[in-house]
């Protein structure tokens, strides 16, 4: 039950919880105790994979300042609002490391390739299963990407952009 709507039921995105009791059986230590320690360590995937993702597209000067800015902001409104690192080993948290990586093989393989279009779907269906949010981004990111090549090479980008989203869908079943 849902502690805050009367009424309703709580659902979480499976990913997180799978990885610690995957955690959890692997290194002998009870659920609570991956829980509270993990977080510290499967969140600091976040600020290397932006870094790693800024310096592809941007070179190191500007990766150094995105992960600075990252790293010594203070987040602003309700939490979860905008990116942070964090202790706390919430599906929000850990998924930014997860949206980071697709975007970054994304980039970082040829276009050309299918392992491109396969390796960004397979991350897409595990953004999906880490959480709702950065999948709903990037999702939108590939369909503006998807448009924009079919202007050029309409069933290329298709048949490309179709092995994407049925990668994401198989990897989110």
């Amino acid at each position: 039950d849902d502690p805050y709507y009367l009424g309703e039921w709580i659902w979480y995105p499976p990913l997180v919880p799978a990885l610690v009791a995957g955690l959890s059986k692997v290194t002998g230590s009870p659920v609570h105790t991956v829980y509270a320690q993990a977080g510290a360590y499967l969140n600091m995937l976040g600020p290397i994979l932006l870094a790693a993702l800024v310096a592809r597209c941007f070179g190191s000067l500007a990766s150094l300042v995105a992960l600075a800015v990252f790293l010594y902001q203070t987040p602003r409104g309700p939490t979860g609002a905008a990116p942070f690192y964090s202790t706390l080993l919430y599906s929000g948290n850990f998924a930014q490391a997860l949206f980071y990586l697709t975007l970054l093989a994304y980039v970082s393989l040829a276009e050309e390739r299918r392992a491109r279009y396969v390796l960004t779907g397979a991350l897409l269906g595990l953004t999906f299963l880490g959480h709702a949010a950065p999948f709903v981004v990037l999702a939108v990111l590939f369909l503006v990407e998807l448009a924009r090549a079919a202007w050029r090479e309409p069933r290329t980008a298709l048949e490309r952009y179709a092995l994407l989203f049925a990668t994401a869908a198989v990897f989110a079943m």
